[in-house]
This record gives C-alpha cells, structure tokens and sequence, in this order.
C-alpha cells in the first residue's frame, strides 16, 4: 500500500507541476519581449552600450513556448488534481482497510487470551495444515522424568520467572511460560485436541505429550473392582455388613483374595481430614477406621499404617473389614506398589507403569491397593502447618515465628525413627517434603556444609527458613523416585478443587463415589473455606502463603521448596489432562 502511494504522489506531483513549468515559461517569455534585457559588456575597458544602438532587428533569446491556451492549461491542472485525488482516495481506503483488519486482530488476540482459544506458550499442536490431533499419548515414564528433571535443574530463581512467580497479581494464575499448559487445561480445555485451538481439516493424528505419564498399572482393573464392591451404600449392603461377627475378628462377607484396600497418602494440612469425611459419606462405616481414615495398632491409635509391613497389612484385612487407610506421618512405603503389580525400581520389566508387558500382566492375588493422595500448594501447606501445630493445637500465647519453627523442627528430624513417636511431626516442616514422602524417605532434612558452600549452595537466598539440599547427587535420586511413585498412584488430587465438579468428577470416575460432602453436623462450629476444608481444631484459617509473608520472605521460601513446587504443578496438570482430555491409555 506505501509502494503504490509513493508511485502515485510521484506521477501526479510530476502532472501537476509540469502545467505550472509551461505557464511560466510562457509568461517569462512575453515579458522578455516587452521588456528587453540590458547587455552587459564583459569588458572593463569598453563602455556599456545604450539600447539605442542595438538594433531593431536584432531577435531577442526566449524560451520555449508550448503554444498552450488558457483553456488546455486549465483542462490539464483539473486532470491532474483529479487524478491526485484519486490516490489519495485509493490510498486512503487501503490504510483504513489495513487499520481495521489489525483492530480486528487485535480484538481476537484479546478474546483469545481471555478463553484460551489459542495457546500462547510452547505450542503442542503440530504446525501443519492437514493435520487434526485426535487423542492425547501419554509419555514413557522416562521421557516424563527427563522433562521433570530439565526443571528441576534449573536455577530457582530462574523457575520464579519461569512459572509466572514474578507476578504481583496472582489472581489471573498465569504461569508464566506455562510449561505444563494449565491456563488452558484449569478452563476445561485440551490444548491438544480442542477443535477451537486445532481448527484443522484433514486426517487425524495423536500428539505425545512430554509430561503426561500412563495411568498406572492394573488402575482400571483395580478400580473397577473397588466401584462394585464398595461404592455402592445401599440398604443390601448394610445389611450384609452388620451380619459380621467383628467381635470375633471373623470376617464372613468377603475374601480378602479379592479384596481391594484404598491406600490414601496423608500429607498433613493438605485435606486429608476432608478426604476422610468424604470416604465416611460413601463407604459403609465399618470399612472405615474411626480415627480420620488411620487403623489402630497397639498403642498407636493412628496406626502408623506406613510403617507397616505388607504382611501387615494383609492380616490386617483378614481381621478387620477395613478397606480404606490412611498414612499421615511416615513416608510413602514404595514396596506397597507390589500388591498392585507395579514396581518402580526394574524399570524395564514389564510389571513397570511403562513395562512392556502391560497388557499381559496380570493382577497380582489380592489384596489390591489403590493409591490417591491429595497434594496442596507447598508454602502454603507449610503455613498452615505452622498456624496447626505452632498455635492452634498448642494455645500457645508467645508462639514461635513462622522461620524459627521451621528452623526448629527440621533440626529435630535427625531423630525420626519410622513408626514410632519420636521426633513424627517435626516432617511436615520438611522443605520439599513432597519428594522426601515419595521417595520413601531418602531426601535428607538439611545439606552438608559441603553442599551450602559449593556454587548452588551459595545461590540459596538467604533467609531464617532452613536451607534446602542442593548437591544434585544428593537430591535428582530422590527426586526421579518421587516422580515414579507419583506416576504410579491412581489420583493424584488438588486440594483446592476436591469439593468441586473436578474433584466429584474424579471421583465419580475412579471410585464410582456421588457423595462428596461433609457431615456438617460433626464440623458445625467449624467454619468452612470455600473449597469445603475442615480441620479437627480451631477453624480453618487463611494460610496463603504469599499473602502472609513480605514478598522477600516468601521467595526465599517458594525457592527452598523448589523441587516440590515442580511436582505439585505436574500433578496438577496430570489431573487436568486425564479429566479433560481424550488420553489414549491403550
């Protein structure tokens, strides 16, 4: 459109000055004729001749005339305005045709990012016009731990960029880069195969995504069995429930062959309590232990569950109706994967989530685990942790600060010994507790003094909270075990959307539950949050993390729990991607 322009100023500034050249000459030329010019003698030393001895017939020099009249010249000026004015109008109409398609542009970019029309970061659809992405494929577990693990040995503070951290206003939950795509995938759409984002015509393809692991082993099989034999609270049941003898630890109604046990990971402050509200409004109540969802054993009335054996736990179920436990303050037990068929440490045998023998495998005699735990906002966990144990069960009238409890306890995990009282609750001021529980309890609690001043020791922000393990071969073992048995748990659950269509969706799909409630009765003087949290003691208290601290201190404690904050975002979009997306688990 500026090239055109250009060409037509040029042409009409030409056919327009060229009647203005003719008109000039025309009137220089009539007035050298009535006025003659004096000759100027180039000489010094002769006079200049007087007009009078030049002769009459002498013919005066005169520029050339077009012979143009008064009316062409006119004609011709007109034209050539006409013609200017017309580029003017040509151009003037493509510069508004340009300008309003790029407000029109602009105006759908703004729509796009408001829904998500259109991925913005890391685009995952194939760049090619004849293609549409029919079904999601899931990731090998190798391929998951090497994208988790490029992350993880990021700076931490290039991940406070990279995930969006640098934010003021958080309400928008960009994420940054958004390595995990969950603007799109926390609005109910596939960035993969919505057809809003593909808009393709053509054949139909699957797209592997790097960090979407396969559904674990036997999970479908696992579940189905639970949904038919406990989902169902109908009047039968009960009956058949209240026939057993349980005073003579004799259970009549099923074979523990065949039974199948809800493994529920507590992580304490992360809605546990909750969850086991919402196990007693779907399960009858002898299934369920009555202390929060944790069977007793000896003196322990919470069981410690996780410290159990598997044979434990076996004869547990030949003595009790349990079919649901709950361990909250030992690490995750990775040999209970066995009783399912799974094994993280034979990575390439067929009874691992990415084992070729998938398919053939079959599942183990029961009793059969199936593994869910809910995960929650690491700094935030932390907090309310602090706001639990450091004031509201306490009453504590000068209670420590938030950095010297911390400080406190994860000095005091030097003497945690599994199953036992000593030293149980100071974990859960762990930094990056979620690796330390799925790892089985290998992440140590502190570095050495050789780790704090090595290169990334030193690029720890300094703070009161206790420093986090650096030494990559200290913490990428732990790391990549965690990432396995995440991988390998049935539902991995944000506890912000528990109580919400998501979470009664998941629910709904992998334990056939429809009651996703709280007895209010029980919890009447508690106050609820929005997501339906409840806890034992004192009310449920704002524990955002980021509201709480200065922005210097929250940092430092969003950075020492970097490995954690990592996991929980993938959790988070696993979660999403199988409940939104068509995930091809074949």
């Amino acid at each position: 459109v500026e090239l055109s322009f250009i060409i037509c100023l040029i042409l009409s500034s030409c056919l327009s000055f060229s009647p203005c050249f003719n008109l000039a000459g025309c009137l220089v030329a009539e007035t050298e004729q009535a006025n003659p010019p004096a000759i100027v003698s180039t000489s010094l030393m002769m006079p200049t001749p007087s007009l009078t001895n030049v002769s009459s017939t002498t013919p005066l020099r005169r520029r050339p005339s077009f012979h143009l009249t008064r009316q062409k010249r006119l004609l011709l000026a007109m034209s050539t305005l006409a013609l200017f004015g017309i580029g003017m109008y040509i151009w003037i109409d493509a510069a508004l045709k340009v300008n309003n398609s790029h407000n029109e542009s602009s105006s759908h970019l703004e729509r796009v990012l408001e829904t998500h029309d259109l991925p913005t970061v890391n685009d995952p659809i194939v760049e090619k016009p004849d293609l549409i992405i029919s079904a999601v494929q899931p990731a090998s577990l190798s391929m998951v731990e090497e994208f988790l693990l490029s992350l993880a040995q990021k700076n931490p503070s290039d991940l406070w960029t990279l995930f969006g951290k640098d934010q003021i206003d958080e309400s928008e939950n960009t994420y940054g880069e958004d390595p995990f795509l969950l603007n799109f995938l926390e609005k109910g759409i596939c960035p993969w195969t919505d057809p809003k984002i593909t808009q393709r015509n053509g054949k139909n393809i699957d797209i592997t995504v790097d960090w979407l692991p396969p559904k674990p082993l036997h999970s479908q099989q696992i579940a189905e069995k639970f949904r038919t034999k406990y989902a169902l609270k109908n009047e039968e049941t009960e009956q058949m429930i209240a026939s057993v003898k349980i005073g003579r630890k004799t259970v009549e109604l099923s074979d523990p062959f065949d039974e199948v046990i809800l493994w529920y990971e507590h992580l304490s402050k992360a809605g546990g309590t909750s969850f086991c509200e919402i196990v007693n409004s779907n399960m009858p109540r002898l299934m369920v232990p009555r202390y929060h969802c944790m069977p007793r054993k000896g003196e322990f009335i919470d069981g410690r569950v996780g410290s159990w054996s598997n044979a434990e736990l076996i004869q547990h179920t030949r003595e009790e109706l349990h079919r649901v436990v709950s361990n909250e303050w030992d690490p995750f037990d990775l040999n209970k994967l066995v009783m399912s068929g799974r094994n993280i440490n034979n990575f390439g045998s067929s009874n691992s989530v990415d084992g070729s023998g998938t398919q053939k495998e079959k599942l183990p005699p029961g009793p059969n685990l199936l593994f869910v735990t809910t995960l929650r906002e690491p700094c935030d966990r932390l907090l309310s942790a602090y706001t639990f144990f450091a004031i509201t069960s306490t009453k504590n009238e000068n209670p420590p600060t938030f950095q010297q409890w911390t400080t406190s306890n994860v000095n005091r995990c030097k003497n945690y010994k599994p199953g036992t009282r000593s030293a149980y609750r100071s974990n859960t001021a762990r930094m990056n507790h979620i690796v330390w529980r799925f790892s089985g309890g290998s992440l140590p609690h502190l570095p050495t003094d050789e780790d704090m001043k090595s290169e990334r020791g030193r690029a720890v922000r300094r703070s009161e909270f206790p420093p986090p393990v650096t030494d990559e071969k200290v913490w990428v073992p732990s790391f990549k075990t965690s990432v396995r048995a995440l991988a390998n748990h049935d539902l991995i659950l944000p506890m912000d959307v528990m109580t919400k269509d998501e979470g009664k969706e998941a629910f709904r799909r992998l334990l056939g539950w429809n009651r996703i409630e709280i007895r209010k009765k029980k919890y009447k003087k508690l106050p609820e949050s929005s997501n339906g949290q409840v806890v034992t003691v004192g009310g449920v208290k704002n524990s955002n993390a980021r509201e709480s601290l200065d922005e210097d201190e929250y940092r430092a404690l969003w950075e020492r729990n970097w490995l954690d904050n990592i996991l929980f975002l993938w959790s988070r979009a696993v979660f999403f991607a199988r409940l939104h997306c068509n995930v091809d688990e074949s």
